[in-house]
């Protein structure tokens, strides 16, 4: 049955009922037949199988027909058998609306090749993406991870290393601030002195 629709419909693409060689009418139990049968002669694995029409045109034809939802969706594109053939700005616009469903129909595409080869890296233990320096200067006593030899196992920071050496800091501040408070100091001192001294020199005279 399928082949005398496909010798009817030459080499133009047709409908999905065309493709596997059937009537609107037909029922699931049919569409299965039918695809079955023509997946024994349009499969590439077959030995000198048929190209025309190609396997993935069957394929994406029984997936439609298969399912009631997606057959009825796919009927309400094409032309009412029973009406009048329609003009060629009608027949352009149903073909249209035909190639938008099939495909909305076709499966999803693969992942990129660099998503595949990121999701691959983090199954295998490796860093999806390449580490970046630490751009902020570490506290005193801690070690870098990022930068340990491999198989050496991460260490934290001594949090009591960490206080001293902050403690040591601080004390050096506030050593430079006595120093600098000293030195005023005595530069003040120093100057008193010696305007005392010019002040009681100028009245001897």
């Amino acid at each position: 049955m399928h082949r005398r629709a496909l010798s009817s419909t030459g080499c133009r693409r047709g409908t999905h009922y065309d493709t596997l060689g059937i009537r609107r009418e037909a029922t699931i139990d049919q569409v299965k037949k039918a695809f079955f049968a023509m997946s024994k002669e349009h499969h590439p694995d077959v030995p000198h199988h048929k190209e025309k029409p190609q396997f993935h045109e069957i394929t994406e034809a029984y997936n439609v027909l298969r399912d009631p939802v997606s057959r009825r969706a796919y009927d309400n594109t094409l032309p009412d058998p029973q009406a009048q053939p329609p003009s060629t700005l009608q027949a352009r616009h149903l073909a249209d609306t035909a190639a938008r469903f099939r495909r909305a129909m076709r499966p999803a595409a693969s992942p990129a090749p660099a998503f595949n080869s990121r999701a691959r890296a983090t199954l295998h233990g490796e860093p999806p993406f390449p580490r970046r320096e630490p751009s902020h200067t570490p506290l005193p006593g801690a070690h870098d991870r990022h930068h340990r030899h491999p198989g050496q196992r991460y260490k934290p920071p001594d949090p009591a290393a960490q206080a001293a050496a902050f403690a040591a800091q601080q004390a050096d501040l506030r050593e430079q601030k006595t120093r600098m408070s000293r030195f005023m100091t005595s530069t003040f001192l120093f100057c008193t002195v010696v305007l005392s001294a010019t002040v009681f020199a100028i009245r001897d005279r």
